[in-house]
């Protein structure tokens, strides 16, 4: 029977070792040469994704996106008064502190790197819920599928993503896309 190799990283020499006290050594590409071992530090996960958001009304962890800027239907109903986005809550209050929009606009810029998607594995597993987005949406088809993609390595967790960008959606269904259980859109 074989058990999986637990792996640590050792304070007196800054190398990574397996439960056999073997180093393992990291591949340019941040790949571990032992293939039992492929998982992203969190350390690393953060500096790749920038950061979670975590909204005071909610139960877990966010991923915020700049308002506006990553809405293609949203920006258009912002400019009409009574629509749902027209007054828009992630456009005021907190939202606009500089840190905070430049936090959104690094995690916007984070979503198109290659190492994205297992970054975002490494810090929502163990995540009871996680909502996307609690301000900015899915601008691109290429975008929702990196969601998929980690919705689908996170099963454990219920994902939320709440959009407006039901044309996007309704497209990648009707070409054959699956939606995986453990989101609710």
């Amino acid at each position: 029977v074989s058990r999986p190799v637990k792996f640590q990283h050792t304070r007196k020499t800054g190398k990574i070792i397996n439960s056999t006290c073997q180093p393992v050594t990291r591949l340019a590409d941040g790949i571990n040469s032992n293939k039992e071992e492929n998982k992203m530090l969190k350390r690393e996960a953060k500096e790749i994704v920038v950061s979670l958001s975590k909204p005071s009304k909610m139960p877990g962890f966010s991923y915020g996106l700049p308002a506006l800027k990553s809405c293609p239907v949203g920006s258009k109903l912002a400019k009409i008064p009574g629509s749902t986005c027209g007054d828009c809550y992630a456009c005021k209050g907190m939202y606009q502190f500089k840190n905070v929009q430049t936090s959104q606009a690094a995690r916007m810029e984070s979503t198109k790197r290659a190492d994205w998607v297992p970054a975002m594995v490494t810090l929502i597993t163990g995540q009871k819920h996680f909502r996307w987005h609690d301000s900015g949406d899915v601008y691109s088809l290429e975008y929702f599928k990196k969601i998929l993609q980690v919705v689908s390595q996170t099963p454990d967790t219920r994902h939320w993503l709440p959009t407006r960008e039901k044309g996007l959606i309704s497209r990648y269904i009707s070409a054959g896309g699956h939606i995986p259980e453990n989101l609710t859109i």
